[in-house]
């Protein structure tokens, strides 16, 4: 149905799409975004998140045990403090 719709030659086709996140209160400020869903490997946790000085990958270790607890519940979406 989806190559149908579009005239397309694949079966498949990834779109490219942007938000924005817009609010009133200046406390909203976001220090960082989680852009894909976290890469969980055995100690620690990759992230790539999209902050104020642009997209970055993070690891974050089994030692920031804190952080580390939160990595593992964050999906795609989510703030990062």
């Amino acid at each position: 149905m989806h190559k149908f719709l579009k005239d397309a030659q694949a079966p498949f086709e990834d779109e490219n799409f942007t938000y924005l996140i817009f609010s009133k209160m200046p406390e909203a400020v976001l220090r960082s975004k989680v852009l894909r869903h976290p890469k969980i490997e055995k100690g620690k946790i990759g992230l790539q998140l999209c902050t104020m000085d642009g997209i970055i990958e993070k690891v974050i270790s089994k030692k920031e045990e804190a952080l580390f607890k939160k990595a593992r519940k964050i999906k795609a979406g989510d703030a990062l403090e």
